[in-house]
């Protein structure tokens, strides 16, 4: 083998590292793309429960529903006589106790700061990566085509 196809050998295997790191990252996006959506619809099903509480207020005593007592891996039913104050997560581990009213405002304000900021910007820097992993492994095929 002569020493332009050693090099030649050398840049396409640093090529293809470069690609896989590029992988990974565009998969941990993705991911991040895919939680910040679950959370919006999470605060959009409490938001129509918290509604749903407001509106129809003498049906709901004595309601029970699923809590979440480990991080999405162990649940209980619980039942909940006195519905005017709740607690919500609002970020970093916080829990917030709010009167129903109060709830609803901040899961509106929240779920429009995550769609209009933080689902935004991940979805963007996301096809950015993408756009980027294409171009990389577009780039690796003519390199491998000139290697043969």
């Amino acid at each position: 083998m002569s020493k332009e196809e050693e090099e030649a050998k050398i840049k396409l295997e640093q090529y293809t590292k470069f690609a896989d790191d590029i992988r990974i990252d565009y998969e941990k996006l993705q991911q991040a793309v895919e939680e910040t959506k679950t959370e919006i619809s999470e605060y959009e099903e409490l938001r129509t429960r918290l509604l749903a509480m407001t509106e129809n207020k003498t049906d709901l005593i004595g309601d029970s529903s699923m809590v979440d007592l480990g991080h999405q891996k162990v649940y209980c039913r619980a039942a909940v006589d006195d519905f005017s104050c709740i607690f919500v997560h609002v970020g970093f581990g916080f829990h917030v106790e709010l009167e129903v009213q109060e709830a609803v405002r901040f899961v509106n304000k929240r779920t429009t700061l995550l769609k209009d900021e933080m689902l935004a910007r991940r979805s963007t820097k996301c096809d950015a990566v993408r756009d980027h992993l294409r171009s990389t492994e577009m780039l690796l095929d003519e390199l491998s085509r000139l290697k043969r």
